[in-house]
């Protein structure tokens, strides 16, 4: 109401068609829901008819919610906090202070390549 940010479906739409063409089908076909709010009755009807108006008619839509989608997410911070990669993806607040926010992008996302870390003097 009032909200100019768009929906939850329209973001998956987005973030496929963002994706190559020759992978979309792939992606339509394969969405997996996770997270607490995944459980709300009704969401994940909502979400797969959203996006069968959406995508092209050939398309098939193929949703499904994660096995323990209320707590799949914690498992997976707590999993990548464990790693052993885990201590060299993180930015001091120093760093932060230096660089601004750009340096969360350039650590995580340029160039159309995700998790190269070689832009920053730091890094």
């Amino acid at each position: 109401m009032g909200s100019t940010a768009v929906g939850l479906s329209q973001l998956i739409y987005d973030t496929i068609m963002s994706c190559p063409i020759e992978t979309r089908r792939d992606l339509f076909q394969n969405i997996v829901l996770v997270g607490g709010t995944s459980t709300m009755t009704g969401l994940p009807e909502r979400i797969e008819q959203d996006l069968s108006a959406l995508a092209p008619e050939s398309v098939h839509i193929n949703l499904s919610i994660a096995d323990s989608a209320d707590t799949v997410t914690w498992t997976g911070g707590s999993c990548l906090a464990g790693s052993v990669q885990f201590g060299s993806s993180l930015l001091s607040r120093d760093q932060y202070e230096e660089y601004g926010s750009g340096a969360v992008h350039s650590m995580f996302y340029f160039d159309d390549k995700p998790y190269m870390h070689s832009k920053l003097p730091f890094s």
